[in-house]
């Protein structure tokens, strides 16, 4: 009902627009692929000007669906991004859940999800952000329930739904390592990175088939003058103490807290 809401409450401009045009770029992509069998801009011309592979292909059936309607399209994405949403939010009630939340707890864990703002808007954005949430929710459960190739498989589709969630197999690999027996450690790091490195090699070599680099077009645009200490200063100041100071503590304590557990498992 919230995220309804958010999508028909303010205006009907809500129905039959994106409020980015990014997601507007990838629908453009997805056309490409239901006509032409490839990711193409311009017709006839494959491109790599687009950051998530996966949000393309969970978004074909939809598409496909959706017909030359414009409205209908938009509605399309935004159904999408909203399927994510619920997964995602389900997700994190069985994540809490097999840590061994109380029923409540994975009630609260589901709403909290939902009712966050920037989450709110992502659910109805048409964009990728729920699903690359959703991905690392599941990787998270399977990898707390020591299901180490299902998690694997969720990590490389994380990666494959925005790029920079690939560094997520890092961090678990690492944990993995820290806390698994010797005699099963590189099976079970094998079983966590192999899945990315498929789908990265299969990524990068489309790129450089189709543009002559190996990441997308995105990187090299955005990347053009980009000065890391800023942008962690950004991030920082927009997305860590934008909801102030306490929340900023507390939510760094729950992200140790989160660490910690997972290397116990």
């Amino acid at each position: 009902v919230w995220l309804l809401f958010c999508v028909i409450g303010q205006s009907t401009v809500a129905l039959t627009e994106f409020p980015m045009d990014d997601a507007w770029i990838h629908q453009v992509y997805v056309r490409g692929l239901l006509t032409e069998g490839m990711p193409t801009y311009n017709p006839g011309e494959p491109e790599a000007g687009f950051s998530s592979v996966l949000w393309l292909l969970v978004q074909l059936p939809a598409v496909a669906l959706a017909g030359h309607s414009p409205t209908a399209v938009v509605l399309a994405g935004k159904l999408m991004s909203l399927v994510c949403a619920a997964a995602t939010a389900f997700g994190m009630a069985v994540l809490v859940y097999t840590l061994g939340g109380s029923r409540g707890t994975q009630r609260l864990a589901a709403i909290l999800t939902l009712v966050t703002p920037t989450f709110a808007f992502a659910a109805v954005s048409g964009m990728e952000a729920c699903l690359g949430a959703a991905a690392v929710v599941w990787a998270l459960v399977l990898f707390v329930q020591r299901r180490v190739l299902g998690c694997g498989i969720a990590l490389a589709m994380a990666g494959w739904a925005r790029p920079e969630l690939g560094l997520l197999v890092i961090l678990l690999a690492g944990v993995s390592g820290a806390g698994s027996q010797p005699g099963g450690r590189w099976k079970r790091l094998l079983s966590l990175v192999l899945p990315s490195a498929l789908l990265g090699a299969v990524w990068v070599g489309y790129c450089l088939v189709v543009t002559g680099h190996p990441l997308p077009n995105t990187f090299y645009i955005k990347s053009v003058g980009l000065n890391i200490g800023a942008q962690i200063a950004g991030y920082v100041r927009v997305v860590v103490l934008s909801g102030g100071l306490p929340l900023a503590l507390l939510t760094g304590m729950l992200y140790l807290i989160g660490v910690g557990t997972l290397i116990r498992q």
